[in-house]
């Protein structure tokens, strides 16, 4: 028998974590709420059949107010699953019992897992979940049962084959019971009163009422409360949400973050470099005594080997990078930063929930526009989505990590990617400000946001993780890298003669005046150009253009004679802003159906780069003094 479950809960509750280890997938698990915003479905194999896990976005109602609850509303109206898992957390018992009420209203087939229980005893709290269940009449199960894979898929078969009857019934106004009695709605009793809710403000403000009032009662009647201690959880925010110290402790932990990103990998990257730089010269001498004509021996080492190499030189920083950040990812000191950071967003007018999709962002921009969906307003999603654009991603940071080690030894490397960082934060804000000139702003209401625990690393969800991201990073060099390596190597050979009469020479002259206001000589204008298929590129065509020379020096190495350090800076602050890659941009068309806020991010992106760009050329020469 082939069975469809649902996993159904409140943002942050655990619900991909159980997904992954039923399925033995690889969803990401993030210590914050909001990580899921899209369906994700997974089969595992039973001796009668199979079984179809659908990771649900986290959702507070089934209301169909949020994006994420229209997405699950038509989830349910689709394809409506044989069991809905009801996942709720036991530090927000109350907050979960709302929505299991309102879903045991519409689904006949439910039952109820109880997660975080040591989290809650430490909070000094006690569930006793066989009373819940006996007063829902349905299946309640804990975290130790959830572990017990086999009796989780047998508690699932045999409720798809006897549903359990829910004994316990939300009471409701009789104004709600009378609308329920005169509707001519063709639905159960729980897409009735959602129908309701929707159509009438007065009626909704009764139902989610009395919704809540039952949910605190049953809450109330199966919670034990004991003496509570304050828990290392609680020590820890004592000092990092502090007024005045929490953002210098912020900084303090990122800054710490990169400089030993910096410190540790450098002689990795060195070695690395150094690796395929030895390949390259090995291919130039066996080839032809292979027979391989110039042309192709060109091809393979100065072209694909030295873009490859050059991108796979900061391999070890963006996995170590990676590491670090997914531990204060899982950590949940992510949400921490979104509080720490509200102050400076409602300066411009929003508020700190914008700035989870923004930190999403330097993952992927990708998925930080996806992330925007955790916004209610339209108003907020379309600010998060042209800001995403600002914030610099994984193959973004990759490069500039590379780049600013190779420049400036760590101390200095550490100060110059938090100044970085925060222009970048500073202009994700004022675009976000901007924005409000051209679209109507919906009224700001106050910041409320769950602060899920800390908790310590899962190690092989962190592992894997990092795996993941690293994996996806050497599959984008496989399908981009090697052809723009190609493209690159093509364009500065071609044709044939001295190299200023190349094609991609040609390009970088004819745009030499446009980068000489930014103190950029043509190489490194090429290379944003070719960076706007893929960020990662940008690096490859550096390493392909400056080795074009046949020196046996690392890139690093030539980088740092050729570039002065203020067109340095320059070159990583326009490299961080001048326009989102081609995959971002269509992106943005999906989400928000329209090719103009696309449009606007490109120009935005390139005038807000060209700015501050001269700005930061001249004012780093009138200082320095070059």
């Amino acid at each position: 028998m082939d069975l469809s479950v649902a996993l159904l809960g409140n943002p942050n509750v655990g619900k991909s974590a159980l997904f992954n280890t039923l399925t033995g997938g690889k969803q990401e698990v993030g210590n914050w709420c909001g990580q899921t915003t899209q369906i994700c479905t997974l089969s595992v194999p039973m001796p009668d059949g199979t079984v179809s896990f659908h990771d649900l976005p986290g959702v507070y109602g089934l209301g169909g107010y949020s994006p994420e609850e229209i997405m699950v509303n038509q989830f349910f109206r689709e394809s409506p699953p044989d069991v809905v898992l009801l996942m709720v957390s036991a530090t927000e018992l109350e907050h979960g019992l709302y929505l299991v009420l309102e879903a045991l209203e519409r689904f006949q087939r439910c039952m109820v897992l109880i997660n975080k229980m040591e989290s809650a005893l430490q909070a000094g709290i006690v569930i006793d979940s066989r009373s819940l269940e006996k007063q829902l009449g349905v299946r309640v199960l804990t975290k130790g049962e959830l572990l017990d894979k086999p009796l989780l898929l047998s508690v699932v078969q045999e409720t798809a084959v006897k549903p359990y009857q829910s004994g316990y019934s939300v009471q409701y106004p009789q104004s709600v019971e009378q609308a329920v009695l005169q509707s001519q709605l063709d639905s159960n009793r729980g897409e009735v009163l959602n129908q309701l809710a929707l159509s009438d403000e007065t009626l909704q403000m009764e139902i989610i009422s009395a919704r809540h009032q039952a949910a605190e009662t049953l809450a109330a009647g199966c919670i034990q409360k004991l003496n509570r201690k304050a828990t290392w959880s609680d020590r820890i925010d004592h000092w990092a949400l502090h007024p005045w110290l929490g953002v210098p402790i912020m900084l303090l932990l990122f800054g710490f973050m990169f400089y030993i990103t910096f410190d540790l990998t450098r002689p990795l990257s060195a070695l690395v470099s150094g690796w395929f730089d030895d390949f390259g010269v090995w291919l130039h001498v066996v080839l032809p005594q292979w027979g391989f004509p110039d042309s192709l021996v060109s091809l393979l080492a100065d072209g694909v080997i030295k873009g490859v190499g050059s991108t796979l030189g900061f391999l070890p920083q963006m996995v170590f990078f990676f590491f670090l950040y997914n531990l204060i990812q899982g950590s949940g000191y992510i949400s921490r930063v979104a509080f720490l950071t509200d102050r400076v967003m409602t300066a411009f007018g929003l508020n700190g929930k914008i700035f989870i999709p923004l930190v999403v962002g330097c993952t992927c921009n990708v998925n930080g526009i996806l992330a925007a969906r955790i916004l209610t307003g339209k108003y907020d999603r379309t600010v998060a989505i042209l800001a995403s654009a600002y914030a610099p991603c994984s193959a973004r940071l990759g490069v500039m990590v590379f780049l600013v080690s190779a420049f400036f030894d760590s101390t200095k490397a550490t100060l110059v990617m938090l100044a970085l960082l925060a222009i970048s934060i500073l202009l994700m804000a004022s675009v976000a400000h901007l924005v409000r000139w051209f679209i109507v702003a919906e009224e700001q209401g106050t910041f409320l946001m769950e602060v899920p625990p800390y908790q310590l690393p899962q190690w092989r969800n962190l592992l894997l993780l990092t795996g993941q991201r690293t994996l996806h990073f050497l599959r984008r060099i496989k399908n981009v890298v090697v052809i723009s390596s190609v493209v690159v190597w093509y364009l500065s050979n071609y044709p044939a003669g001295p190299f200023s009469e190349t094609y991609i020479a040609r390009i970088g002259l004819a745009l030499e005046p446009l980068g000489a206001l930014m103190g950029l000589n043509w190489q490194l204008i090429v290379a944003l150009i070719l960076g706007f298929s893929a960020k990662e590129t940008a690096l490859g065509a550096l390493g392909i253009l400056y080795h074009a020379s046949d020196s046996s020096a690392g890139l690093a190495e030539v980088l740092k004679s050729a570039i002065d350090p203020v067109s340095a800076f320059t070159f990583l602050l326009v490299y961080m802003i001048y326009t989102p890659c081609l995959t971002t941009i269509f992106m943005m068309r999906q989400e928000t159906n329209s090719w103009r806020v696309a449009i606007i991010s490109i120009v935005g992106n390139l005038v807000f780069s060209l700015i501050l760009g001269m700005a930061a050329y001249h004012a780093g020469t009138f200082f320095v003094g070059q």
